[in-house]
């Protein structure tokens, strides 16, 4: 058993036994355990990188740093150096993870750099001009369940992940006195993985489906002659160390630890990976999108005729199928230095950040006139029936001319009008962006799948759409409401699809609300 627990249980008895006088708890400080133990009352004697040393009434006492919040007038303040510890898997503590540090530490005039690192942590200290520490940032490398429990386990105050916590996990946080991580004060999406599907510039083909990318990958598919293109084997190209793929194939869908042959060769950087695809007539390659610069991502295939481009803001809305969400998550009660770091990422510099590291931010972008128009040509084309008649997409195709889209999107489980955490955020955003780019018009327009009966259809999409003004409303300062910002509601019902309505992955991505702005 670890040192500091045996201490802890020493200490736990000695406070039931009433050991420790009520006078210390008003001139000491008191070290609370993550795990939701008994807290330790005492004098502070000395604050190390590592430990607090605490004088009680049974002696001296050494507690880890990692395990225990301070509290009390007698605890450090931001006079010495801080320490903010976070987990992340290795794929964002190597990538995502030093972008905001570098953030965090230009928001405080310092410098950072990696002063330890070892198979399970990476320590950044954070120094002053004049080359004084004013504190580390320990990044913790973690995946699954242990990712979060390390909130309790290592006093761990931010996570980042890929998936949410299952909600036991998320109840032993909660118990453990650490508050919801799955309200919208503690979960917070910071970015978006998204992978592109590049080839030879002299290679004709120009799309793929994301079974073939399968495919391609398990071997099944090995010679380009099987895609239609010019006879000659796939080269295939991967991004990842140690003759290792990267974990971002999975994220998004694809096979994620092929097997390792010939026909496979794994770059370590993703602009070596580019590069090689660049130079290769034969090439396939799977990269970062941000690392399509020179390059033009091939167009997704999927079913029903629909296509899906890898752009800006086809990712942005979520429609874009290769692509994943990052968040973040926090205990409940930060010290002033873990909050400091917490107002970096509620602000615009956030998107700077994420997009510096190979990300795609969440920044809103609006639609461009091409995506316009061949919005108006699918709707033009929809059936022109009982259901959708004639004057229906009439009237749509007239708001889609006078309007931009924009890239917030909201979404909905089947048959349900609530707003989720995610979407919460979403319309902080969105009226942020409306009070610095001011619009004569927005329209709230609600889609919905294509099961159920069309009228039940168009009053769900109705519903949704009023829900997300109400609260947008609600975000607008006064002087906006009303003359200068006009608020309506549409429904399109199950007009303009995303995605098919075979299934219900393409029925979850086809609920939705569209944001179209004058």
């Amino acid at each position: 058993m670890p040192a500091f627990i045996k201490e802890r249980l020493i200490c736990a008895v000695a406070a039931l036994l009433g050991l420790f006088p009520n006078a210390l708890l008003s001139q000491g400080v008191e070290l609370i355990p993550h795990d939701g133990s008994v807290s330790v009352f005492g004098n502070l004697i000395e604050v190390t990188e590592e430990n607090y040393l605490v004088e009680t009434d049974l002696g001296a006492w050494s507690i880890a740093r990692s395990t225990v919040t301070c509290s009390g007038d007698g605890c450090p303040g931001q006079e010495g150096p801080f320490s903010i510890r976070i987990a992340a898997p290795e794929e964002h503590a190597t990538s995502l993870l030093p972008g905001l540090i570098a953030g965090f530490a230009e928001d405080l005039g310092a410098e950072f750099e990696i002063s330890s690192q070892d198979e399970k942590k990476i320590i950044f200290g954070l120094t002053s001009s004049s080359g004084e520490r004013i504190g580390d940032v320990t990044t913790l490398l973690r995946n699954g369940d242990d990712l979060f429990l390390s909130m309790i386990e290592e006093g761990v105050s931010f996570v980042i992940a890929n998936d949410r916590p299952s909600l036991n996990v998320a109840n032993r946080i909660s118990d453990a006195g650490l508050g919801d991580i799955m309200s919208q004060q503690q979960e917070r999406v910071i970015s978006i993985i998204a992978l592109a599907v590049v080839v030879h510039p002299e290679n004709s083909l120009s799309d793929v489906k994301i079974a073939d990318i399968r495919q391609i990958i398990d071997g099944d598919i090995s010679d380009w002659s099987e895609l239609g293109g010019v006879p000659g084997p796939i080269n295939l190209y991967l991004f990842g160390e140690g003759g290792s793929t990267s974990p971002y194939l999975e994220l998004v869908g694809l096979p994620g630890y092929p097997e390792i042959s010939e026909r496979i060769s794994i770059m370590p950087t993703m602009g070596r990976l580019s590069q090689a695809v660049a130079t290769d007539p034969r090439g396939i390659g799977i990269v970062n999108y941000t690392n399509t610069r020179n390059f033009t991502g091939m167009t997704i295939l999927g079913g029903c005729g629909m296509t899906f481009s890898a752009d800006d803001f086809s990712i942005k809305m979520g429609n874009y199928p290769l692509q994943h969400r990052v968040t973040l998550y926090n205990i409940a009660e930060l010290d002033e230095s873990e909050q400091q770091f917490m107002d970096l990422l509620d602000t615009t510099n956030l998107d700077r950040l994420v997009a510096r590291a190979g990300y795609v931010d969440l920044s809103i972008k609006e639609d461009t006139e091409e995506m316009t128009a061949r919005r108006v040509e699918e709707a033009l084309h929809a059936p022109n029936d009982d259901m959708i008649s004639g004057p229906f997409v009439q009237n749509a195709v007239i708001d889609m001319l006078e309007t931009d889209r924009l890239s917030t999107i909201f979404r909905f489980a089947s048959g349900v009008s609530s707003l989720d955490i995610k979407a919460l955020h979403d319309l902080d955003r969105l009226a942020t962006y409306l009070q610095s780019n001011p619009k004569e018009r927005v329209l709230v327009v609600g889609y919905a799948d294509s099961w159920g009966q069309f009228s039940s259809n168009t009053a769900l999409a109705q519903s949704r759409a009023a829900i997300v003004a109400e609260e947008l409303r609600a975000r607008m300062p006064a002087r906006m409401r009303g003359s200068l910002l006009d608020i309506q509601t549409r429904a399109m019902s199950e007009l303009g699809p995303v995605a098919c309505n075979d299934d219900s992955e393409g029925r979850a991505v086809n609920r939705r609300v569209e944001i179209w702005v004058k």
